[in-house]
């Protein structure tokens, strides 16, 4: 149940030739359109930055809350069209440590690129269609189209195969970086920190032959995106746009129905109030997209490579003292879209307690790393979560409870996220136990999260909800209710 950045793409209109210009020379230090933004200036970038034509006819209006203005402006257009970027998102032209990375980008959930990051990876030389078909034409690969069409997926087929094809085909190869090919790949250094290399998840390698342009969607995980070859531009919403997005109208959870070449006002009528930051990258840079946001993703014209790496994270616990509500909207208490807004609330509320991480790590390549894969059957799974906040804060989020095995003998207890001291948690519900997918379960799981505060519910609820297909969500109001009977 993997969110994979452009993995959700579709076809492209002729319009992707105006949005594969926009903003092709961003470079700008954050600089917003709306002062009202975070860590904002209301002083626009200058056009020496720009394709000042294409940003002067689509970008250079001013901002309106005009409900009219906005429809005019964006009904059936691109995403974006109706109102100019929020924010420029930021970039720095050099790399940072992994501890500042993490306490001024990650527990922030702030997007940033960093310029030239990775142009020195032996990737940017030696991954030419020659030589990754003698070295590794014989491996199977997965692939996708660029319609999403989740039921009619094309046939996995060896890398010589595709590299035959893919200039003249839509086909998007999405993958495993193959572990000989980790050897190309020099880490990043502001990932290189135990608290983070511990928690490593997947890494992906992403080719075509360009001119695509990704659904809205968003990853579970933390994301680290790498361009080799090529070009992207990104629009970025905050999950706390997340009803805007009509994340609660869609047929696969976590990927907006919206089209983001044609939105359409008509039909998703909240989407003119989205606010989205605009970035641009090229080859040898690489953009921080936090776990939860929105991302449509563009790839520009011509031969496309690039490296994703996600790794698990979670938010830090609550400073004493504080409060945060408990899950849920007031109208609609079975919502993706409040579970979005309510995890990237408590991310902000208690991003200026997070503690720096302790760094000693140094140069180190992917290879040297444990990284989950579908291609051993019975691999060594990673860590569950990002760094151990309640460690390291010397704070708890509740007691700790000891549990001896004759009281868990199935290790349900142990292996709970939820407050194992509530009685009514969900690790003790038997549908919870057998499927945590389980439609009873989910309900119980945000019955009892409208009712209780337990951190469990900011954590678990995006994760067990995404990627579901609509009928599956939809179904969750309709389960039998077991809130309230004795589990």
């Amino acid at each position: 149940k993997m969110g994979v950045i452009g993995g959700v793409a579709m076809s492209v209109l002729p319009v992707f030739v105006v949005l594969s210009l926009l903003v092709p020379f961003l470079h700008s230090q954050g600089t917003c359109y709306n002062s009202k933004s975070y860590g904002c200036s209301s002083v626009r970038p200058s056009n020496r930055y720009h394709n000042s034509e294409v940003f002067s006819t689509y970008y250079a209006v001013e901002d309106t809350e005009d409900e009219t203005e906005l429809f005019r402006r964006g009904h059936m257009k691109p995403l974006g069209y109706h109102r100019p970027p929020e924010r420029i998102t930021e970039e720095l032209a050099y790399m940072i440590t992994p501890e500042d990375f993490h306490q001024y980008y990650v527990a922030y959930h702030r997007p940033v690129i960093i310029r030239n990051a990775v142009k020195y990876w032996n990737a940017t030389r030696r991954w030419t269609d020659e030589y990754l078909s003698s070295q590794f034409g014989n491996v199977r690969m997965k692939m996708e189209t660029k319609d999403d069409n989740k039921y009619d997926v094309p046939a996995d087929m060896t890398f010589r195969e595709f590299l035959n094809i893919y200039k003249s085909r839509d086909l998007y190869l999405v993958d495993e970086v193959l572990p000989e090919m980790r050897e190309d790949v020099i880490l990043p250094t502001c990932l290189r920190c135990e608290e983070m290399t511990d928690r490593f998840f997947v890494s992906f390698l992403w080719m075509s032959n360009g001119n695509t342009s990704s659904k809205i969607h968003v990853d579970t995980d933390e994301n680290l995106l790498c361009i080799v070859h090529g070009a992207k531009t990104l629009l970025l919403i905050s999950p706390l746009y997340s009803h805007e997005v009509h994340a609660d109208d869609t047929q696969i959870v976590g990927v907006s129905a919206i089209n983001p070449l044609a939105v359409d006002f008509i039909r998703y009528p909240r989407a003119k109030n989205i606010r989205y930051e605009i970035a641009h990258i090229e080859a040898g840079d690489l953009i921080y997209i936090p776990q939860f946001w929105w991302h449509h993703v563009i790839s520009h014209t011509g031969r496309q490579q690039a490296v994703a790496l996600w790794w698990k994270s979670r938010p830090v616990g609550k400073p004493p003292g504080s409060s945060v509500a408990t899950l849920g909207d007031g109208s609609n208490p079975y919502s993706f879209a409040s579970a979005l807004v309510f995890y990237e609330q408590w991310v902000l509320n208690v991003s200026d307690s997070a503690p720096r991480l302790k760094c000693n790590m140094q140069t180190v390549r992917m290879s040297d790393f444990q990284w989950e894969t579908d291609r051993e059957l019975n691999s060594p799974k990673t860590k569950e979560y990002g760094y151990d906040d309640e460690e390291q804060m010397g704070k708890l989020w509740e007691d700790e409870q000891h549990i001896e095995d004759e009281d868990d003998p199935e290790g349900y207890l142990r292996t709970c996220q939820f407050n194992s001291s509530n009685k009514r948690n969900p690790c003790l519900l038997s549908e919870c136990q057998h499927n945590d997918q389980h439609p009873v379960c989910l309900r119980y799981i945000m019955d009892y999260c409208r009712e209780v505060e337990d951190k469990a519910c900011v954590i678990e609820i995006p994760q067990l909800l995404n990627k579901l297909y609509g009928e599956e969500f939809r179904s969750i109001p309709n389960a039998r209710q077991r809130w309230g009977e004795d589990i």
